[in-house]
């Protein structure tokens, strides 16, 4: 078994549990890192959702569609060592890539060339890197949730689900992220589809809010508690026009 020092015991229970525990090794179950969509449907996540994604202005064949950067996906492993784990929204970053978290409470991440290829060739890609390092035939669900429309804002090539909203993240991590129409949009997902950043303080996140009365607002947040110990309670709703301040760790001596 191969893993990295650090992800000892997320191998450890994705392969079969800790000692002293039930260890058995759980059925090897269909992962979908080909072409052809999973027996039953696709590989959705929700299993409700469909190969189809609907945009302003029409419906996107989400296998046949050349991805783009902005687009996001849903993303989530099988076999996460996170008990109930959710799945995460991962965005395309403006150089192409996309970078999937190993599991739901773990900021190691993986990170695969998404720009200008097809969904399954991402998925493919993506369990590779994952069965190479941490899992044993990892079973991987990823879809594509929303899609670039360049008629909201052709010089940028536009923003996800046909919706102009957004948030912006500045700080030790930067970045805008599309606010989906119709869904909710937390804090931890966002933290976790941007590059890691080991300076980034994320015990005091600030996320800076204009009120219907043009009152500002400030929330600090300690997102540490969610991607650490799973703690949904401490994560935070992102609403449109939010502006995210990751600041710096300090470090005693500099």
């Amino acid at each position: 078994m191969r893993c990295r020092p650090i992800l000892g015991i997320l191998a450890v229970l994705a392969l079969g549990g800790m000692p002293g525990m039930a260890a058995a090794e759980p059925t090897p179950k269909s992962v979908v890192a080909t072409n052809a969509p999973a027996p039953g449907g696709t590989n959705a996540v929700p299993s409700s959702a469909t190969n189809a994604v609907t945009v302003q202005g029409g419906v996107v064949d989400a296998e046949a569609r050349e991805l783009k950067p902005h687009d996001t996906f849903r993303f989530r492993i099988e076999q996460d060592p996170t008990s109930g784990a959710e799945a995460m929204r991962v965005v395309i970053t403006d150089s192409g890539e996309a970078h999937f978290n190993v599991s739901r409470a773990h900021s190691t991440y993986v990170t695969v060339k998404a720009a200008g290829r097809h969904l399954s060739e991402v998925r493919r890609e993506l369990k590779t890197k994952l069965d190479a390092e941490f899992y044993r035939n990892a079973s991987v669900n990823l879809d594509l949730e929303g899609v670039v429309n360049s008629a909201n804002n052709p010089a940028a090539g536009g923003l996800a689900l046909g919706s102009a909203a957004k948030v912006q993240i500045f700080g030790e991590m930067q970045g805008t992220y599309p606010v989906p129409e119709g869904q909710r949009l937390w804090l931890s997902d966002v933290i976790l589809a941007l590059p890691r950043n080991d300076y980034a303080n994320l015990k005091k996140i600030k996320v800076l809010r204009t009120t219907a009365d043009g009152k500002p607002e400030s929330h600090t947040v300690n997102i540490n508690d969610v991607l650490n110990n799973n703690d949904r309670s401490a994560d935070f709703e992102l609403k449109d026009g939010d502006r995210v301040q990751v600041p710096r760790k300090t470090i005693v001596g500099f």
